[in-house]
Order: C-alpha cells, then structure tokens, then sequence
C-alpha cells in the first residue's frame, strides 16, 4: 500500500511516469490487474532503459540481482520498512554500486534509533491519501455504546493472541461491539458472541471501515510495526486509537490528547471503558487525531519528500522527462 500511495504522489503532485513492480509473484492478481504491477525479473520485460531513471525500493529486505546492479538510476532511495538490520548493512554495498549516494529513508523515528541509523538517512512517513481517510461529518454517537475494531493482515504475528482474546470477551461482555477485519486466524480463542463480528481480511474498503467504528484499537504479538498505516488512516478518521506502545506509530500519539498508549491489559480495558462513557471524550481526540494527520501530512511536506525520490533540484522541469520505478514485495 505504500508503494501505490508513492506512486500515485508521483503521477499527480509531480506529472512522473511511474513503473510498478513486485519482487515476489505472490502478489495479488486483483492488485496487479488494478494497478498494471508487473514482476521484476529480467525475463518478464524489464526494460533497460529503466536504469537512466529512479528507483524507489520499498523495504531492504531484497538484493538486487546482479542483471540490476548493472543499472545506474539517476537517484536511488531505500525505504527501510522493516527491522532486519544485518539485511540492510549486508546491501548497503550493493545498493552503493548502483548510486554512489543513495538515499536512506527510515519509516519513524524510533526505527531509525533502533538501527543506529541516524548517519545513514532521515525518515519518511508511509503517505495516506487524506481525502480518502476522511471523518464522518456530524457521526452519531451514544453514551454506553461504542464500536471498538482493529485490521490488518490476517497473521498471528500481527496479532496479541495470548491476551487479545481475552480482552474482546472482557469487552464484549460489557456491552461493547467489536469488530475484526482480518482476525480469522485467532478466531477459535475468541468466544462465540453476538457483539464480537469477524470479517476477512480486505473484505471491506479500509476506509468505510474505519469509518463504521467508534474507536481504533492496535497491538500485535511478535510483529514490530515501524510505523503502522493502519493506526494513521484510523487517526486520519478522526478515530480515537488505543495502541500498545510496541511500535513506531506511538510517536505520533500523545496520551490523553490525540489518542491513548498502553502498557498492559488492564490499562488497554480502563482507556475503552472511558471512551465508551464519554462521548465527548471520544471527539475532542478524535478531532486532535485528525489534526495531527494533517499536519503529518501537509501538502509541502508530501511535495518534498517525493521530490526526493526525483533526480535534479529543479523538479519541476525535470518529472517530464524522469520515470521511477517503484519496487515492493506482496503485502
């Protein structure tokens, strides 16, 4: 998703010429067909010619092939997306034969100190479409009721299974509806209830998703979140989020005012609790959420970050002329 919200920046803040490619054919034919993804490898038409412009690589997980390395991008960036240092020291050679600077970008701040990373690069929000992740304008809301959900891949690292469980039945049983998309995998720890609703993964738009709940709830298990989309498309709503502090996104929150951290079970229960008493409570920081998205992602600072990713300092005259190729494995 961060690709194609990069790649639709590009098209439209700056006139590039965007090629999309996936490193793995488990991408989704339904993505690769909405999109025109192809797969990156010399055999399925990759075009030479590619090399004279630039390259965005979504994640330091893969190396290029040595057909690749060949290929000299007038600007090359790294988008490190995950936590496997020995990866990203491991290519940063390779990555350097291709561009003599590359551009290092990191996920959140917090990454990029977990990875001694502060000489390497600077850091780049994964972009979300504003517009899209928008609040509903005067949503109804009641005390006593709330509608508490969560989404992401449908995996178990994504995912607190030893204590998540036991927090919706606790929930649900104190009259608030919870709603999962992409939980199916946890789905035998959860009691049968009629408040507690499972939907697949991707079976609804994540926007009008978000827009169905009350409130935002993150944790996961064994999965790091750099910085997870998910919390800031639902923060872009104007979602109150509670969020376990494991995860990059949590510098984005500041307890109490656009959203809620926690540290256990019991303070996670405590902070849905109020929000489900008080209605006020849930818009005053949904409202601060929102305006935290918009100041996150204000128009100069998408603008110059994507021109980053262009080659020469008068962008402008240059994205007619450029192409990029943005690189990403299947989510």
């Amino acid at each position: 998703m961060r690709a194609l919200e990069i790649a639709r920046g590009l098209r439209e803040r700056h006139g590039a010429k965007v090629n999309l490619w996936a490193t793995s054919s488990r991408l989704p034919a339904s993505l690769r067909k909405q999109h025109g993804v192809r797969w990156f490898a010399p055999w399925r038409g990759f075009d030479s010619r590619l090399g004279s412009s630039s390259f965005v690589f979504i994640g330091s997980f893969w190396k290029p092939k040595a057909w690749l390395r060949r290929a000299r991008p007038k600007q090359l960036t790294i988008i490190v997306n995950d936590m496997n240092v020995a990866n990203l020291r491991a290519h940063l050679p390779v990555y350097r034969e291709m561009h003599a600077q590359p551009q290092i970008a990191f996920t959140s701040h917090t990454q990029r100190r977990l990875f001694d990373g502060e000489a390497l690069g600077g850091v780049h929000v994964s972009p979300i479409d504003l517009e899209r992740f928008k609040p509903v304008a005067d949503k109804p809301a009641q005390s006593g009721r709330l509608k508490l959900g969560r989404h992401s891949r449908d995996t178990l690292d994504k995912h607190q299974f030893l204590y998540d469980p036991e927090l919706y039945a606790t929930l649900a049983a104190e009259g608030v509806d919870i709603d999962l998309m992409g939980a199916s995998c946890i789905e035998h720890l959860i009691p049968e209830s009629l408040n507690i609703r499972l939907r697949p993964a991707g079976s609804m738009d994540a926007a009008d998703y978000l827009r169905s709940l009350d409130c935002f709830i993150y944790r996961t298990g064994t999965f790091y979140d750099t910085a997870a989309r998910a919390v800031r498309e639902a923060m872009a709503c104007g979602l109150p989020v509670v969020c376990h502090r494991f995860g990059g996104h949590v510098e984005n929150i500041v307890h109490g005012e656009n959203g809620f951290v926690f540290d256990d079970q019991h303070q996670a229960i405590e902070i849905v609790r109020r929000l489900r008493d008080d209605v006020e409570l849930r818009r005053r920081i949904g409202a601060n959420a929102r305006a935290t998205m918009e100041a996150l992602f204000a128009p100069s600072k998408l603008d110059a970050m994507y021109a980053s990713y262009l080659d020469g300092a008068q962008v402008e005259k240059a994205v007619s002329a450029n192409g990029v190729s943005v690189l990403s494995r299947a989510a």
